[in-house]
């Protein structure tokens, strides 16, 4: 039988039964590994740094420190998981994207609404290790070291992590990523992942 590659994941909710919905749907996907559930924000972000998670499900309305605050604090720290905002109001949904949220789900959470997001996650990480960007126009203006930074970051490794792995400076490998968004016009990665991954799919 074939091994399924785990996707470790921590869950952020103040709420003790919406995190106990989490726990019960999650425990039908296979393929997650929780680290853990947390109620507390601020704990959150250091485990995240600490543990380095490939997912994060963070509820977006908590006290002392909200969703979107996690997701800054985590990029900050040079750590780009992928965050899907769990919340009660829709209203967010264009402010989770605009803050590069891979995706967002409504409470109470609906199960084929989580294999969507999981999917949407797992298909742009298989998709980073196989894209060829010399052959995508969205690339077109971009150097070789910017799209070895890319082709990386969509890996989800970290600014520091690519730093070490081309034996330049972090300061190098943030710039190199403001770069990339300006010479694609892009507000953010998980916005030119879509624009990169929409000109792929059209020629498949």
């Amino acid at each position: 039988m074939e091994e399924i590659e785990k996707i470790r994941a921590i869950v952020i909710d103040d709420e003790p039964a919406s995190l106990e919905r989490m726990e019960y749907v999650l425990s039908m996907f296979h393929e997650i590994e929780v680290i853990q559930y947390t109620r507390d924000p601020v704990k959150a972000v250091q485990l995240i740094i600490d543990e380095r998670p490939s997912l994060v499900f963070v509820d977006v309305e908590m006290p002392v420190k909200n969703g979107f605050n996690v997701l800054s604090d985590v990029h900050d720290a040079g750590l780009y998981p992928g965050f899907i905002f769990i919340t009660a109001y829709d209203q967010y949904a264009i402010k989770a994207i605009k803050q590069e949220a891979l995706d967002y789900l409504l409470k109470p959470i609906d199960i084929e609404e989580l294999k969507v997001a999981i999917d949407h996650f797992k298909s742009r990480h298989s998709f980073a290790k196989s894209i060829n960007l010399n052959e995508n126009p969205v690339c077109a203006s971009l150097s070789d070291r910017e799209k070895e930074v890319l082709i990386l970051a969509m890996k989800g490794q970290t600014s520091r992590e690519i730093a070490n792995h081309l034996f330049i400076s972090k300061a190098t490998i943030d710039s190199h990523r403001q770069n990339i968004l300006l010479k694609t016009d892009s507000k953010n990665f998980s916005e030119l992942s879509y624009k990169i991954m929409g000109i792929e799919f059209k020629k498949s």
